[in-house]
């Protein structure tokens, strides 16, 4: 869907027409279950949960254009954007379209796809693009609470626009965590890799070699394990050692201990893959990038 919402090549400004375009693609495989016609701006007056009444609908027309040339002006988009004006776009067209309500239906899924569009103009990765969208979901009575009180405020966005951030910045956070771990275990399996290179001729055999290396593939790198867990540490290590006896489990554990590569806590008697080298090696290639 990323390819129908956004050409690489061309991006777009906000218009009435991006936005019925964005209401297509929400609607277009919805049959009936879609509440209206999809890429028609409704022709009807709305109340939303029995407290807000949108605007008429007379008045939606003008209201988005008006929205579309306001935004334009404000976050100066083809004048140059930097990366905070274009988060604080993306967060404010949310509220609009949320005001205006222009559609019978899908006019929160088409403010988000459309803050979602925003933030991958301003070059957010796919990964970090759903973060606003996926904090709105995940504290939903806090966003529906914030978009009450905007009645109250004027037309004062500070408030929600603080909340939206702050979700941002916990969401990049996470964002960060899961590519840092996922870096890690493409360069453990490496690591691995090359290591059972290195230490090939004291295995005996290659199906020793492949059962210890499978063995050590399977150690999460953030847990710690008692030997009876390892035995069984997945389904398939249970079947590679269910006919094997328990001392040709600890002479594999002793090899990968000899190889480097899995280390005991004396403390806990608890066995866990040490990736504490390449942790180190990676902390001194991200410091090495801040630094120049």
């Amino acid at each position: 869907m990323r390819n129908e919402i956004i050409d690489d090549d061309r991006s777009e400004i906000i218009t009435g027409e991006l936005l019925r375009r964005f209401h297509r693609l929400i609607g277009k495989n919805l049959g009936k279950e879609f509440g209206a016609t999809p890429g028609r701006f409704r022709k009807r007056h709305v109340v939303v949960g029995q407290v807000y009444r949108a605007p008429d609908a007379q008045h939606v027309n003008d209201l988005i254009d008006a929205f579309c040339q306001w935004s334009l002006k404000e976050f100066h988009y083809q004048k140059g954007q930097d990366f905070s004006t274009a988060v604080i776009q993306a967060i404010v067209s949310h509220v609009y379209i949320a005001w205006i309500h222009p559609f019978d239906d899908g006019n929160g899924r088409t403010a988000r796809l459309l803050e979602f569009y925003l933030l991958l103009r301003a070059g957010v990765p796919d990964l970090a693009a759903h973060i606003l969208s996926n904090h709105y979901n995940q504290t939903r009575n806090e966003y529906y609470r914030q978009l009450k009180s905007l009645q109250k405020k004027k037309g004062d966005l500070s408030d929600f626009i603080s909340y939206a951030l702050q979700g941002f910045k916990d969401g990049l956070s996470e964002v960060l965590k899961t590519v840092q771990k996922s870096q890690m275990e493409v360069a453990w399996n490496a690591h691995v890799h090359q290591t059972f290179v290195q230490f090939a001729s004291m295995h005996g055999s290659r199906p020793v070699e492949r059962r210890r290396k499978s063995l050590i593939l399977s150690f999460l790198l953030d847990q710690e394990y008692a030997i009876d867990e390892i035995a069984a540490i997945n389904e398939p290590i249970r079947v590679q050692y269910e006919n094997l006896s328990r001392r040709t489990l600890q002479r594999d554990i002793d090899a990968l201990q000899v190889m480097g590569l899995l280390k005991l806590d004396s403390q806990s008697g608890k066995y866990r893959a040490w990736s504490g080298i390449l942790q180190g090696q990676m902390a001194h290639v991200r410091d090495s990038r801040i630094l120049h």
